[in-house]
């Protein structure tokens, strides 16, 4: 434990801080240093640094979607768009379920919110060792008719104190939408191109939260890396279930926390997904899902071992 509600796990080299406070993920080391960063808490103005993003990521549109032919009207918490953002988790209390030196585990009901009549059970298991720092997610509706559900992560990558503008990405996929600049909504899917950093590229002065799809997988897992000028690298990897991942370049208004990182966001749908459906999961009564993701670090010049699968 590091304090009250927060508890710290260890093994390998490997160790990270979790809050109960969202199941947010505050720390992320390798042999001591930081690859993660974040004001400590998953704080809504100043980016959703490392927050659980449920029963749905991004924005919903005015906050207002049908499902099965119902209105819903969800709270618009993105005051300056007028969108609902980030579903109703990563500002709530979750339960400590099992705790062990190298393991934490945390459960959350959502529970009929306003504009969200559907009862689910998530659950978290985080866990560190010789994959790195991993996140096993499992979502079960616990209620009496089909739920509309997404799910997501929030994690800003920082491989080095190097400004940001000298790292290299890469998030090798076949499909992108922009984020349109006025609604901060997603634009229409388009094919990637060669600037879409499909293959590393330097960030250099480029603005932007693009999300990705189709992506590129080995042996079922996608991978997003973002390196220093000095070679070292954190890459996040995720398993099949996350079909989209979001990209920010960290353009947060509050100058303290502006650009100094990448989120890396891994999201089982886009964007706007309660409204367009788009890989929107329906789960009918008693149906669980899972995926997971994994936070690795290392040089270009070794070669680091890859999640195993589970």
């Amino acid at each position: 434990m590091t304090g009250s509600g927060t508890h710290r796990i260890v093994s390998e080299g490997v160790e990270a801080v979790i809050s109960e406070h969202g199941a947010t993920l505050l720390d992320a080391r390798f042999d001591g240093r930081r690859v993660i960063d974040g004001p400590a808490r998953a704080e809504p103005a100043l980016g959703h640094h490392g927050a659980v993003l449920a029963p749905w990521p991004n924005r919903t549109a005015g906050g207002e979607y049908r499902f099965d032919g119902r209105l819903h009207r969800l709270p618009c918490n993105d005051q300056q768009y007028g969108h609902a953002i980030h579903g109703f988790v990563f500002d709530e209390t979750w339960e400590v379920t099992d705790r062990e030196a190298a393991r934490v585990v945390l459960r959350r009901t959502v529970d009929h919110p306003p504009g969200y009549p559907f009862r689910l059970l998530l659950e978290l298991a985080y866990s560190v060792g010789r994959d790195g720092v991993r996140c096993d997610a499992r979502w079960t509706n616990a209620g009496d008719q089909i739920a509309p559900f997404g799910l997501g992560f929030h994690p800003y990558l920082r491989p080095g104190p190097s400004p940001l503008d000298e790292w290299m990405l890469s998030v090798p996929a076949g499909e992108v939408m922009d984020s349109d600049p006025t609604t901060k909504l997603p634009r229409t899917a388009r094919r990637s191109s060669e600037e879409d950093f499909g293959t590393p590229m330097q960030i250099r002065d480029r603005r932007f939260s693009r999300c990705y799809g189709a992506l590129a997988r080995t042996d079922g897992i996608a991978t997003v890396r973002v390196q220093d000028h000095s070679g070292v690298y954190v890459a996040l990897r995720m398993s099949e279930s996350f079909r989209w991942v979001q990209v920010f370049t960290g353009d947060v208004p509050d100058p303290r926390w502006k650009r100094r990182a990448v989120a890396v966001e891994p999201q089982t749908c886009p964007p706007n997904a309660l409204v367009s459906g788009t890989d929107l999961l329906r789960l009918v009564p008693g149906e669980s899902g899972t995926a997971y993701w994994a936070l690795t670090a290392g040089h270009e010049d070794q070669n680091p071992t890859p999640p195993v699968e589970v």
